[in-house]
């Protein structure tokens, strides 16, 4: 495991073909990425960049696997450790789609497409998905290419439940990757609707 000193979370361990895949150009491209656009000309200390957020997204989403874990209600067993680690991969890459200034361009000024959006032309990949597939191909983990493409089309439609449950219905995005999505878009310390279906689909229960 490779250690990577985060000011806000403290120590993020990664795994060595995680460490593969940060050293891409790709992915290493998102250090020119602002998260919060042009805030810091009014808030000069906003100036983390995407690359920072995407490592604290992966760490929060463990966290949050190994509690479900140790809960034994996901997570267990020998998938379990593969799903963890598609999570982790999806954390990772949810943001390759964005450009700097990517929510002004793409929000207030919209002029291009979402970062996140998929396409459903396998013909015409995305903007998102050729940025992933690139990244995963040059770092040696194609295999997880697919389930990662499945994960970041569930966040992309999980804003619609009728979008996401349709694509779940039709097999195109498997009942558990579902559930990784909605890890990965969760707020700490908030109840969401992406909450509530984390603990409904993956733990049986009312939250």
């Amino acid at each position: 495991m490779k250690v990577i000193r985060d000011n806000l979370h403290g120590d993020i361990e990664l795994f060595p073909e995680e460490m593969k895949l940060l050293h891409t150009a790709g992915f290493e491209r998102l250090h020119g990425c602002r998260q919060l656009g042009l805030s810091h000309l009014i808030y000069p200390g906003a100036k983390h960049s995407r690359f920072e957020h995407v490592l604290g997204v992966m760490h929060v989403a463990d966290k949050i696997a190994e509690r479900m874990r140790e809960d034994k209600c996901f997570f267990t067993g020998t998938d379990g450790q593969e799903l963890r680690r598609v999570l982790r991969f999806s954390a990772l890459l949810h943001d390759m789609g964005h450009v700097p200034f990517g929510h002004t361009l793409e929000d207030e000024m919209p002029i291009i497409s979402k970062h996140d959006k998929p396409s459903f032309d396998k013909a015409k990949p995305s903007r998102m998905e050729k940025a992933v597939s690139e990244v995963l191909q040059e770092s040696g983990n194609t295999r997880y290419l697919g389930p990662v493409l499945q994960v970041l089309r569930a966040i992309a439609e999980s804003k619609d439940d009728d979008d996401v449950y349709e694509s779940v219905r039709k097999g195109e995005i498997k009942p558990d990757y579902l559930v990784l999505a909605d890890i990965i878009v969760t707020e700490p310390g908030f109840c969401t609707k992406f909450t509530e279906r984390v603990y409904i689909t993956a733990m049986g229960c009312e939250f």
